[in-house]
């Protein structure tokens, strides 16, 4: 197993070493504006972080992600880290992919669609918050970046049915990456996040930096902002009296196929109702047959479809689905 771990970060290294030429093309360091609201951020991350701690610790996750956790606390409790927290190599192993052959085939799809004009190009642009590595190939822009547009565009095949939406709901958002774009493109009026208590914490950061009006873990859900939860009980209690179903696209890329069935069964009664349902995942996750999961606890078929995709050695899937 150390063998393995080893061998991990020196190939992380390798990889990352491809755009040295760039490395520090997105460093907070190089843009005043961003360098001084970090300080502002960071005092409120400081303060959020204080006030929750005990809360988070009551709060479980399995053992897959207690190393993980452990490390973005780290990450909270360090200025000079979370100005930085896209360079760390736990981070680019659960959720920021860097330098990816499979990032330029997206890329050259993007390309190639007829949106790339009028959607694609102009949102790819990196930004300064977290020091994102540049992507080799386009250094304008990050891999983890392109990946999220990737999916974005596979989330517009509900064609007419996205102007109807005015509420997303992400299962597992990163660090608020995808949230961002959405925004940019399909422009909700009210956006929830559910995710680990101090990846929320994370993701207020980056959102926060970008200008984004953030409440997080609250009684209640504001709309015209985005609402972050990590208390899986609250967001049961209040989002099903509050939201509007059939004005609601529900999203998880892996994270959800990732998650134990008690917690996944949690959210089924809200995946059930929202109008639309986008979800990518890989076909076996330790034990689960994520596949036969989605065909049976998904009810409303109205429109049902899966495309796989093949990632080294693995099946992948998206799944589209409309209540």
């Amino acid at each position: 197993m150390k063998n393995f771990f080893l061998f991990f970060k020196i190939y992380r290294l390798i990889i990352n070493s491809l755009s040295i030429l760039f490395a520090n093309k997105f460093n907070i360091k190089n843009n005043v504006i961003m360098k001084k609201r970090h300080k502002k951020i960071f005092h409120e991350v400081r303060k959020i972080f204080q006030i929750t701690d005990l809360e988070i610790k009551k709060i479980t996750s399995f053992d897959t992600f207690t190393n993980f956790r452990r490390e973005i606390k780290k990450i909270l409790n360090n200025s000079s880290s979370l100005s930085s927290f896209l360079k760390n190599i736990e981070i680019q192993k659960i959720m920021f992919g860097t330098n990816r052959f499979f990032f330029f085939l997206e890329l050259l799809e993007l390309k190639n669609d007829s949106n790339w004009d009028s959607i694609w190009v102009k949102n790819l642009n990196e930004n300064y918050v977290g020091n994102p590595l540049p992507f080799f190939l386009y250094p304008k822009s990050s891999g983890n970046r392109i990946h999220d547009m990737f999916h974005i565009k596979y989330i517009l095949n509900f064609k007419e049915k996205i102007k109807e939406i005015d509420t997303i709901f992400e299962f597992g958002g990163g660090y608020g990456n995808l949230c961002h774009l959405l925004n940019k493109i399909i422009k909700p009026k009210t956006y929830i996040i559910y995710d680990l208590p101090e990846v929320s914490i994370l993701q207020y950061y980056y959102l926060r930096m970008l200008g984004y009006k953030v409440n997080i873990n609250q009684k209640f859900i504001k709309k015209n902002m985005i609402n972050l939860f990590y208390n899986k009980n609250l967001i049961n209690k209040i989002f099903i009296k509050q939201f509007r179903p059939k004005k609601t696209l529900f999203i998880s890329n892996w994270a959800i196929s990732e998650s134990p069935i008690y917690l996944r069964h949690k959210f089924l009664n809200i995946m059930n109702k929202t109008r639309l349902v986008f979800l990518a995942f890989q076909e076996k996750y330790q034990n689960i047959n994520n596949l036969n999961y989605f065909k049976k606890n998904i009810k409303n078929k109205i429109y049902f479809k899966t495309k796989k995709f093949q990632r080294v050695n693995e099946k992948h899937f998206y799944l589209w689905n409309i209540n």
